[in-house]
């Protein structure tokens, strides 16, 4: 698996898939970690239909192996863009295990990647009811509120609440710069983004703090952030939006 990881991040995809088809072990964990993982590195190969095939191969042992092959196929469809794909593969899967908040946490991202608002804020109250203390759920619905620039109070609260209990999350953090931008809040906007940018300096980040500079009229520090995401990630959406919204240019 180690040896595996190292090829990944060299780039060497097939030296990783091979390592992974090495592994022969008698605890059906690390078999089942090692087919995802090798299915993962398939579809980062650009195969995502053959990836779709070695997960549809694997017969699970039990529910929560379904339930991590189901996260799996969602995941992979997502980042190919088959977005309709995702959302009914996942869809499936919560109405076949709807007490699984991992499972319906993932439907709900998918919801709104297809603008299905209302069944997304379902899924995730369903996901904040079943675990309280999943700060990624509260974290998504106030930013879903956020990014909309409706309910600004609610989701700033959901938000907080989030960033309570994981204080140096730097996606929360991301979230609170933006709300807060979002209430006009620009000077603690920038330094919420600020500190967020230097945990991670993750495109979709670089992307709200350059729209909050941008906001306050340092143009030229802006673009300097979209070209490090645009250089990070090409094909970023919040990127393309963003430019397109403000009628910028990097």
């Amino acid at each position: 698996m180690i040896l595996s990881q190292i090829a990944e991040e060299r780039g060497d995809y097939d030296a990783a898939i091979g390592w992974l088809e090495r592994i022969d072990n008698d605890d059906p964990r690390m078999l089942l970690a090692a087919r995802l993982k090798r299915a993962h590195l398939t579809s980062r190969k650009g195969d995502v239909d053959g990836a779709m095939a070695q997960l549809k191969e694997i017969q699970p042992t039990d529910q929560a192996e379904e339930v991590q092959i189901l996260q799996t196929k969602g995941q992979l469809l997502r980042d190919a863009g088959r977005s309709k794909e995702a959302y009914s593969t996942l869809e499936d899967g919560v109405l076949r295990f709807p007490n699984s908040p991992d499972l319906m946490y993932d439907y709900a991202l998918a919801a709104e990647k297809l603008g299905k608002l209302d069944s997304m804020e379902t899924a995730l109250r369903k996901v904040i009811e079943s675990v309280p203390e999943n700060h990624h759920a509260y974290n998504a619905l106030g930013y879903s509120f956020a990014d909309r620039n409706i309910r600004l109070q609610e989701a700033y609260e959901l938000i907080e609440k989030a960033l309570t209990m994981a204080p140096g999350d730097p996606f929360i953090m991301d979230s609170m710069g933006w709300v807060k931008f979002r209430m006009g809040q620009l000077k603690e906007a920038e330094q919420m983004l600020r500190q967020a940018y230097t945990l991670r300096s993750d495109p979709e980040i670089a992307v709200h703090l350059g729209e909050v500079l941008w906001a306050q009229g340092d143009k030229a520090a802006a673009q300097q952030l979209w070209r490090e995401a645009r250089s990070k990630d090409p094909n970023n959406d919040a990127l393309r939006s963003t430019l397109a919204r403000l009628n910028a240019s990097i």
